[in-house]
């Protein structure tokens, strides 16, 4: 039930790949990314497992997959990686810094097709999550006075990782 879609070229000419799976009539919609940063294979690492528990026949994985639609982007910077860059793509801009200017064509092709995706009326983004990892750190928190869908999620989602992983230290220090 997973559908594959180029939603861009890069400027080296490698598609940029985009992932559709769950309920094609959702209203409700998930984004999640990887490898905005050529060596954070970890988050890619981190994805994998993450988007096949998702797809599984798990029944709460079932009733996410009835409610939401998923759509996953799991190599963010292909000209990146292939040319073994720290931080940046072939434009020399780091993709991470773009998401307001979205002056990269990977960033623009990101934005477009979400505004495709969430162009029917009533069509909402729900949550979103960069899988992006440094050493570490494999997840950052964000300003508990920015709004989040559901309401209150971080918390609780912290808890159950200082609970799951009682040897990992979370280290909640937001970020805007």
């Amino acid at each position: 039930g997973v559908e594959r879609r180029t939603i861009a070229t890069t400027p080296r000419g490698r598609p940029l790949h985009m992932l559709h799976a769950g309920a094609p009539d959702a209203r409700r919609h998930v984004l999640f990314i990887s490898r905005q940063h050529p060596p954070e294979v970890t988050g890619t690492r981190a994805l994998e497992p993450f988007i096949a528990e998702v797809l599984g026949d798990s029944p709460l994985a079932q009733d996410f997959r009835r409610t939401f639609r998923i759509h996953v982007v799991p190599l963010m910077n292909p000209d990146g990686v292939d040319l073994g860059h720290w931080r940046h793509n072939t434009g020399g801009v780091d993709l991470n810094r773009d998401w307001v200017a979205f002056h990269q064509p990977e960033t623009r092709a990101v934005r477009d097709e979400m505004a495709r995706i969430l162009a029917p009326e009533g069509s909402e983004l729900w949550f979103f999550a960069d899988f992006h990892s440094t050493r570490r750190d494999v997840f950052y928190t964000l300003d508990r006075a920015l709004e989040t869908r559901p309401a209150d999620v971080l918390d609780p989602w912290i808890e159950h990782i200082r609970t799951s992983l009682p040897d990992y230290e979370v280290e909640d220090d937001p970020s805007d």
